[in-house]
């Protein structure tokens, strides 16, 4: 082959490739050595170095095709020394190398800021109700409110029938069930009587004094039925000859419990009054008054004996905080505290005229009204500490054996029993304001009476009827 022909471009080709790729990975180029001639085609032994680079390089080529290649000094056995001036520049880069391993994973980078706060999520619904609480201890007594706006003019005036319900003898009709009509309460929408021959109970609409039902089943035990206490959902009744009480309910008139427990002590009770959570019954045949939880009619206490000395105990009332008991028997008035049954005081100064008998006994709302049924008169006396207020008597104001009280919001209303009429007072200073009578009103021995709101419904015994009187 001739030199410097096309071959030496080929071969500088491959040779540039081979270095790269075999021995080094370097790209280099090579240096300028002159050839030298060979005489013959026979074997001849050539030394090449490489200086161009501090590795040296040797090539021996065999018929364009490179036959090997060393770092050290060789002997060609085969074709002829190639001259490294033939070798062109080498390409600036080699082939792509194989994939190294995976390097070891970094370390964590820095946590990222908080993001915003998400919306808020829909409501979640509504738990159960919780169980009711026990009933709390009694509070303090509030203090007195402050006094009302003046009363009408003392002037009598005359007083405007309403409704005669002539449900007796002369003027009766038979369902309604009166006969001998004593006890008086109203609930707010119905009026209720104690029927003390009859032994039931008549429930009548205030608002027309129409029937809604009578009690009578034996199952209620009434017997001689005297007194009638509403206490906002149930009544009581005072069964005198039965020593017994009977609650029922008042929307529907049936029957809750009949107590009739010796450990209550009741021995002819005959009235009966509420304190906001229990009843307080008057046992006149046992001279002592008992207590009892209106939740279930269980017994609280009984209180009797000195230093209480009931003698034949008959009315009495609640005033916020205390009850106060008339005595027909020794002519007393006791007062109790209503948080422990404890004797606070008793009255029986004679300037207090207290002949109670059977008469009754009212709260105002600042003052206590009881009906002295034997000496015809009324007593007047302060509840803050139990002082005298006056006593009304029956030469200014006609009372003859009154018996039965009521306070209507601004007037004291008394009926009379043995006159057949009805006083009306002014609760302000104790004046007359008018008596109350005629054939027209029907009153026939009446006694018990209770206000409704504007309305005033009198027990007629003697004729076992019910009168209704307009109030205002």
């Amino acid at each position: 082959m001739r030199r410097g022909s096309p071959f030496s471009s080929v071969l500088s080709t491959t040779l540039t490739v081979g270095i790269a790729v075999l021995i080094t990975g370097v790209v280099v180029a090579a240096t300028s050595t002159p050839p030298r001639r060979s005489a013959h085609t026979a074997t001849t032994t050539t030394t090449v170095p490489y200086a161009a680079s501090s590795i040296g390089l040797y090539a021996c080529l065999n018929n364009a095709a490179l036959t090997s290649v060393s770092t050290t000094p060789v002997t060609c056995s085969k074709g002829r020394l190639v001259s490294w001036s033939e070798i062109h520049q080498a390409s600036t880069t080699g082939a792509t190398g194989p994939r190294g391993l995976p390097g070891s994973e970094g370390s964590s980078g820095a946590d990222g800021v908080a993001g915003a706060e998400g919306r808020a999520g829909t409501p979640g619904a509504v738990g159960a109700t919780g169980a009711v609480g026990a009933t709390g201890p009694r509070g303090a007594t509030g203090a007195v409110g402050a006094t009302g706006a003046p009363g009408r003019d003392g002037s009598p005036v005359a007083c405007i029938l309403v409704t005669l319900c002539n449900w007796g003898t002369n003027y009766r009709d038979a369902s309604y069930g009166f006969n001998n009509p004593l006890g008086v309460a109203v609930d707010g929408n119905h009026v209720w009587i104690t029927n003390a021959y009859g032994n039931s109970v008549t429930e009548l609409n205030a608002s027309d004094g129409s029937l809604v039902r009578v009690l009578s089943d034996a199952s209620y035990a009434f017997n001689a039925p005297l007194s009638i206490t509403f206490d906002g959902t149930h009544l009581w009744v005072a069964n005198t000859l039965a020593n017994s009480i009977t609650e029922f309910n008042a929307v529907d008139g049936s029957l809750v419990r009949v107590i009739a427990d010796a450990a209550n002590s009741f021995q002819n009770p005959l009235s009966t009054a509420f304190d906001g959570s229990h009843l307080w019954v008057v046992n006149a045949g046992g001279n002592s008054v008992t207590e009892l939880n209106t939740s279930d009619g269980s017994l609280v206490r009984v209180v009797e004996g000195a230093p209480y000395n009931f003698s034949t105990p008959f009315h009495l009332a609640f005033d916020g905080s205390h009850l106060w008991v008339t005595n027909a028997g020794s002519n007393a008035l006791v007062e109790l505290s209503a948080s422990d049954g404890s004797l606070v005081q008793t009255i029986t100064d004679a300037s207090y005229g207290l002949h109670s008998g059977v008469g009754d006994v009212t709260f105002d709302g600042t003052h206590l009204w009881l009906a002295n049924e034997a000496s015809n008169s009324v007593t007047e006396i302060n509840t803050i500490d139990g002082s005298l207020v006056r006593v009304l008597s029956n030469a200014t104001d006609g009372f003859d054996h009154p018996v039965g009280v009521a306070f209507d919001g601004r007037h004291l209303w008394v009926t009379d029993a043995a006159s057949n009429a009805l006083t009306e007072i002014n609760a302000n200073d104790g004046s007359l304001m008018q008596i109350v009578s005629g054939e027209n009103y029907g009153f026939s021995n009446p006694k018990g009476i209770a206000f409704d709101g504007s309305h005033l419904w009198v027990t007629n015994a003697k004729s076992s009827t019910v009168t209704e009187v307009f109030a205002h």
